[in-house]
């Protein structure tokens, strides 16, 4: 008999091994691998990773790529909102939870880097500190971001390997992650859809999260192709079709509500409104120079128009105010030298307040020769306003010497013209939706008026996208939404959430529209915030409970109560 040349060799031929084909789930998905030893816990890894590590981050970080150019304002980008979830979803596939944390922070941290670009030069303005200093501190707030993106991922990809379906675990770990992590600039992944009110009307529902979970179920209905792909098995049509239809539901309702609206704009009550846009510096103006740029410029406004209401932006007039002298300091700025006439429209403006010790960033209204309300600001900028425990650490505020030592306000208060009532919201306040919504629903307003100075950034992108956040306050609440900014951008923003009356950047600038006084009672009003703490809650239950353990201790259960029996999920 012939020998090969193995045997010949002394070798025995190796047996070709065939390996068993892993089993498909009726869901379309392989079911986890269990790894054994000592190295691992036995579910440590969910699958085999069809591509790199390299790869996978890639894909994230092209998903925060995606998602900074659909939040932009400068380019018409939205549509990549729809797109923008996907890449990342995709690399999340069969990978570890570590993994997950990685790539997660990885699209979080270049979209906020990108987003955030501006903050090293704030930092350098407001801090006075050495360039390496000012990013190694901007670093930091990018890195802090990241967490967001990281602790989502690791809450889907636990939610994965527990059983629970993939989709559903990432859209509540998308929706939970932004509800709950705080932020010191919130920065929702509805904003990508700023430049397209038809589908920011969701948010009258459920605010800014509700807006983001069809983008979410677009990512995950894309991810799906490439799912199956890496399987080797058919597209699960079913989850195709499901995500697609919070899109599909997004426009519809958009579309529907939108013409709705826009018949109670026509029907509701006109208020003629200008904004006046000072451009001022940060520092070696007086309170009259200040007050006269403002004044002089209402002053030929009303020459031209004829005005109900006249808003000037935060530090409007420079310096602080004794609140006892407000009215008597108000009636000498708004009349001009010479006799010539006094601004005789109501005018909301930003003012600086000395109470003894505290001092109040304040919005007041002055109409008829008398200020007819104060609100305090309630939310300080940090760093900016207040160092947070400066008493406690002195250290701090030294590093920080042009932050200022604000004092918060305890109480939303309204500004009341005739039988209308305002709610001011100063600086950042417009982009806090929580605070917003209580301030709404206690005030009960016919219309938001926003006064800030964002002359800190320059002519960086912060500015727009300060506006660009600022527009779901108008769509949540159906009111009309005043936007005053010292350098720029200004604008108003209508109950649709349509921007009008744009004013250029670090220039002065005034604009004049026809608004509307508005009241409504929306959905969101009524659940704020809380439907989304729910959604967190139950991301987190995902994420540490075992589907199957669960299932068994219902079954039990219910056969120690003698219940009738039923098939269970």
């Amino acid at each position: 008999m012939t020998q090969s040349g193995d045997e010949r060799g002394g070798r025995r031929p190796r047996r070709p091994v065939q390996r068993p084909l892993r089993p498909v789930t009726a869901g379309g998905e392989r079911p986890h691998l269990r790894v054994g030893g000592g190295a691992a816990l036995e579910d440590d890894r969910p699958d085999v990773a069809p591509c790199c590590l390299r790869g996978a981050i890639a894909l994230a970080a092209l998903s925060g790529v995606f998602c900074w150019v659909a939040s932009s304002s400068w380019i018409a980008g939205w549509p990549l909102a729809f797109v923008s979830w996907a890449p990342l979803f995709v690399a999340l596939h069969r990978r570890t939870p570590r993994q997950a944390l990685l790539l997660g922070g990885a699209r979080e941290l270049v979209a906020v880097a990108i987003g955030l670009g501006w903050l090293p030069s704030v930092i350098r303005t407001f801090g006075e500190l050495p360039w390496v200093v000012c990013w190694a501190i901007a670093s930091l707030i990018f890195a802090y971001g990241a967490g967001r993106g990281a602790a989502m991922a690791w809450l889907s990809a636990r939610a994965e390997k527990n059983g629970w379906p993939r989709g559903v675990g990432l859209v509540l770990a998308v929706s939970g992650a932004e509800a709950v992590y705080p932020l010191l600039f919130p920065w929702p992944s509805a904003v990508q859809v700023h430049r397209a009110p038809i589908l920011m009307q969701l948010a009258e529902l459920g605010g800014p999260v509700l807006v983001g979970i069809p983008l979410s179920m677009a990512g995950v209905a894309l991810a799906e192709l490439a799912w199956a792909r890496m399987d080797g098995r058919r597209v699960d049509r079913a989850r195709v079709l499901i995500a697609l239809a919070g899109p599909a539901v997004m426009a519809l309702f958009g579309a529907i509500r939108v013409r709705a609206v826009e018949r109670e704009i026509a029907a509701a009550p006109k208020v003629r409104v200008a904004i006046v846009q000072g451009n001022l510096p940060q520092s070696g103006s007086t309170l009259y120079r200040t007050a006269a740029i403002h004044r002089d410029a209402t002053l030929r406004l009303e020459a031209e128009h004829e005005l109900d209401l006249v808003v000037w932006p935060e530090t409007a007039l420079h310096g602080a105010l004794d609140p006892d002298m407000l009215q008597s300091t108000l009636h000498r700025l708004t009349a001009p030298e010479g006799g010539r006439a006094r601004v005789a429209a109501p005018i909301v403006t930003g003012v600086f307040v000395q109470r003894r010790a505290a001092l109040s960033n304040s919005a007041l209204l002055f109409a008829d020769d008398a200020v007819r309300g104060v609100y305090d600001k309630m939310h300080p900028l940090a760093f900016g306003e207040y160092v947070p425990f400066g008493e406690t650490f002195p250290a701090l505020r030294r590093w920080i010497p042009n932050a200022g030592e604000i004092t918060a306000g305890t109480k939303a208060s309204l500004l009341r013209l005739g039988e209308h009532v305002i709610t001011p919201l100063i600086c950042y306040e417009d982009i806090l939706g929580g605070s917003t919504n209580d301030a709404v629903v206690e005030a009960n307003p016919d219309l938001l008026v926003n006064l800030t100075n964002d002359a800190w950034f320059g002519d960086s992108s912060a500015a727009a996208a300060h506006l660009a956040q600022a527009t779901f306050r108008a769509v949540e609440h159906r009111r009309y939404l005043v936007h005053a900014a010292n350098s720029g951008v200004s604008a108003f923003v209508d109950p649709t959430g349509k921007v009008t009356g744009e004013t250029p950047l670090l220039e002065e600038a005034t604009s004049v529209a026809t608004l509307r006084w508005m009241r409504s009672r929306t959905v969101y009003e009524r659940l704020g915030d809380a439907p989304w703490w729910c959604a967190a809650a139950l991301s987190l239950a995902m994420a540490l409970v075992r589907r199957r353990a669960l299932a068994r201790r219902w079954t039990a259960a219910r056969r120690h109560l003698r219940l009738p029996a039923s098939r269970t999920a």
